[in-house]
């Protein structure tokens, strides 16, 4: 299913990923738990649909659940904060870029130390740089 929705998402239909993203959750949260750690891909997933859907406030509720999740289960260093913090990031970067600059230089440090793909890390650049433009700074740092 999981599967499904994320090609739904790549041909650019997100409606309907987030359709599947949301029923794989639930199928996660009743075999699981509601804050078990593995239910936080699924929970990062169906946020970063919502974006792509313009729902933004769904999708921050989703990464801000996430990163609470990851960070009481498995503390507030680990590399898997990276995700939930990008989606933060990328969520507030239009309405709020000073929040979304914070959430990104912290997702930058976890993945720099966690030795992340270095896609991953300009895709992070990348909006931060958009965040502090938006605030006049020309730094990515």
């Amino acid at each position: 299913m999981t599967q499904v929705a994320t090609m739904l998402t790549a041909t650019r239909r997100p409606r309907e990923a987030v359709a599947l993203f949301t029923r794989s959750l639930a199928i996660q949260e009743v075999s699981l738990g509601p804050d078990h750690p593995r239910i936080v891909g699924a929970l990062d997933n169906l946020g970063f649909a919502l974006i792509d859907t313009g729902d933004t406030k769904r999708a921050i509720a989703q990464f801000e659940r996430a990163l609470a999740i990851v960070e009481a289960k498995l503390g507030k260093d680990h590399p898997r904060v990276m995700y939930p913090l990008l989606g933060l990031g990328q969520a507030y970067v239009d309405s709020d870029p000073a929040r979304a600059v914070g959430f990104l230089r912290r997702a930058l440090v976890v993945q720099e130390k966690a030795g992340a793909a270095p896609a991953d890390i300009a895709e992070a650049r990348r909006l931060l740089a958009r965040a502090q433009a938006k605030l006049g700074r020309k730094s990515t740092r």
